[in-house]
């Protein structure tokens, strides 16, 4: 199954697979599940973060925590450890955000340093003040 793009939409992804005709089945209606990236505008608009991960000489585990501007390309942390708990990525993301402020958006995957509902709660926008 392949990825067919909608007109109306820049990213579209079919949900589940549609049965063949050729199989003399009827096709199952098709789901479609609407992403859209926000593109980053200005500096601190947009902010991504993710893992790289080596192995040393001796065979052990090394991991690389990096944090893209996407808009200026420049790469505002690098943290380099033998593993990561959700509180390390906490801990490196305040860092930033005291240096270089708050940005509006974060991209991540989904693995579990990421998920966790410290790091979640902690990403979520400020609350907006009531104005009457």
């Amino acid at each position: 199954m392949g990825i067919e793009r909608n007109p109306e939409s820049p990213s579209t992804t079919p949900v589940g697979p549609a049965r063949s005709q050729a199989s003399g089945t009827s096709p199952r209606k098709r789901v479609w599940c609407c992403i859209v990236r926000k593109r980053a505008e200005y500096p601190g608009h947009v902010w991504a973060y993710d893992f790289l991960t080596d192995r040393t000489e001796d065979g052990r585990r090394l991991k690389v925590l990096g944090v893209p501007d996407e808009y200026t390309r420049e790469c505002l942390a690098l943290a380099v450890g033998r593993n990561f708990l959700s509180q390390d990525v906490l801990k490196v993301l305040e860092e930033l955000v005291t240096r270089h402020g708050r940005p509006e958006h974060m991209r991540s995957d989904n693995g579990p340093e990421f998920i966790a509902p410290g790091i979640s709660w902690h990403l979520l926008p400020p609350p907006s003040k009531p104005t009457g």
